[in-house]
């Protein structure tokens, strides 16, 4: 199958669609068989478009029948995925070569120094061999998938006619496509084989054909699994198949909607913790199958008409012990993630050892994008995200961010599994037990705003109505600790502008006897209370 031109600065996952879909008006290219060719029999033109995602080229890597600018190009681009400043994009380390490969097995190395269980390059690929779709024990029919363009005569008993571009990814395509059983408009994503100068740098060391069967086992299995997950915030896949020209395709259910990435500032936080509820309900259900999903972010959620929120990109899901169908899949992958969401052990491995944890802590993150407007890690490029993600260091957050639903998500953040919420549902818990007493945090929130302006007025009415707050507060719930210190600074500044006032006895009754921390101002007062008593005498 054609693709159009990879950018390694754009993310690897499908291009989410707004409203009915983007490029909408773009043609849907032909179905191309996407066996290994002969790279001596390609033209010129058909290299520079792809140069830049390659890994790591050398001139050495590449036949010599490609042209000399072209190797030229190659080695100038020097765009790496670990140089890439697009720290939020998916990226897989089974997909990497040369020196990405290597960057990442040393950021292994120094998270783990000493270990057994550092992760070398060699590591960071499968460490199976590949199984071939003959392996599986899937029952893969042949279905007619005709390109947009084809002859009316032809449609009419197709399987499947392309429609329109909806998006596109490093590994597949996605289309709009009308299936002929039903008459209807269903999602097709389509794979598509590896282009440019990664074709001509796999094909030069001999590692093209394990490659795209490695490439289509996992693609197999990104269909399996979800599939198998029938939870209404997951996308329904209907079929499995390969075209007669042998290019592998499923099709699902056709999602018109948006990116929660696109919206999630626009939204209120009560909206978004909404939806987030929803995005944990398929991530539960998903633990409970045995998957860990391993790429959640809110480019990956996609916001429906009435409420609905899907899911999507189960790409680099991992299938644990438990899932009833591991053996009809793809047995193991490499590590993967988007860096500025990551959990340490997603970054330094091994593979073993992440779990349903990992999920908790990417949830964690997305939760913390929605209490700052910013996810979790920031660095200039992959490489630097990374090393700050085995570290587990969080940007700095603002004090207006601060309070309970902050440490919600830094809980869920923790540094080891273990120290993170034992469940998804044990999380939503703390998340309705925030929303429970939101009112009595809105009330904090409002009586620290009197209590702001109260000190810089020295009003007495802005004092009250602040200390009135704080107190609402607490009735309301008893835990709120921002409440409680609030009440606090608000009793102690109150009674300071009534002792610089000359109003003693207003200050006096605004003090306890029995705190340490006001003897000092009650000292004051009274002290001041004797000597105007002195004078008056």
């Amino acid at each position: 199958m054609s693709s159009n031109t990879h950018n390694p600065d754009r993310d690897d996952r499908e291009e989410k669609p707004s409203g009915d879909g983007i490029d909408a008006g773009k043609t849907a290219p032909n179905i191309a068989n996407d066996q290994t060719i002969d790279i001596s029999q390609v033209a010129a033109r058909d290299y520079p478009s792809d140069v830049s995602s390659a890994n790591t080229i050398e001139v050495s890597d590449l036949p010599a029948s490609v042209p000399g600018e072209i190797k030229a190009k190659a080695v100038d681009a020097g765009a790496t995925v670990m140089s890439s400043r697009q720290i939020d994009r998916t990226i897989s380390s089974a997909e990497m070569t040369g020196k990405d490969a290597s960057i990442w097995a040393d950021i292994t190395k120094q998270s783990l120094p000493g270990s057994a269980t550092a992760v070398g390059s060699k590591n960071l690929l499968p460490r199976v061999d590949v199984q071939s779709i003959a392996d599986t024990r899937l029952n893969l029919r042949t279905r007619q998938l005709l390109p947009q363009d084809s002859a009316p005569e032809m449609t009419v008993d197709a399987d499947y006619r392309l429609v329109r571009l909806l998006g596109k990814g490093g590994m597949g395509n996605v289309y709009v496509a009308r299936q002929g059983s039903l008459d209807r408009l269903v999602a097709l994503k389509v794979i598509k084989p590896i282009e440019g100068a990664k074709r001509l740098q796999l094909s030069s060391k001999g590692l093209l054909e394990k490659t795209e069967r490695q490439r289509r086992s996992q693609f197999i299995s990104e269909a399996v699994v979800t599939g198998d997950l029938e939870h209404p915030n997951i996308v329904p896949i209907h079929d499995i198949a390969v075209s007669e020209d042998n290019t592998l395709f499923y099709s699902m259910k056709r999602v018109s909607g948006t990116p929660w990435s696109k919206v999630i500032d626009e939204k209120s936080r009560d909206e978004n913790l909404e939806i987030f509820l929803k995005v944990c309900d398929a991530i539960g259900f998903a633990h409970t199958r045995g998957i860990v999903h391993r790429d959640i972010k809110p480019e990956n959620i996609m916001l429906g008409d009435f409420g609905i929120v899907m899911v999507m990109d189960w790409g680099l899901a991992l299938a644990k012990p438990g899932f009833e169908k591991i053996d009809s899949i793809y047995p193991a992958t490499g590590l993967g993630g988007s860096p500025a969401y990551m959990a340490p052990e997603m970054a330094t491995g091994p593979i073993d050892v992440i779990g349903p944890a990992a999920d908790i802590y990417l949830l964690g993150a997305t939760l913390f994008q929605i209490i700052t407007g910013n996810a979790p890690h920031v660095a200039p490029n992959i490489t630097e995200c990374l090393r700050a993600v085995a570290a587990n260091k969080i940007r700095e957050v603002q004090p207006q961010h601060e309070g309970e639903l902050l440490d919600i998500a830094l809980k869920a953040m923790a540094t080891k599994p273990v120290d993170r919420y034992a469940d998804v549902v044990s999380f939503q818990n703390a998340i309705r037990d925030y929303r429970s007493h939101s009112e009595s945090i809105a009330l904090a929130t409002k009586a620290t705003e009197s209590l702001a302006l109260a000190k810089q007025t020295a009003n007495y009415s802005n004092f009250a109505r602040a200390m009135f707050g704080f107190e609402e507060a607490i009735a309301l719930w008893d835990g709120n600790v921002r409440g409680k210190v609030g009440l606090e600074e608000a009793r102690l500044q109150y009674a300071d502008a009534a002792y610089r006032n000359g109003d003693f006895d207003l200050g006096l009754s605004l003090l306890d006897k029995g705190d340490a921390n006001h003897q000092d101002l009650i000292t004051k007062i009274t002290n001041a209370q004797r000597e105007r008593l002195s004078r008056q005498a």
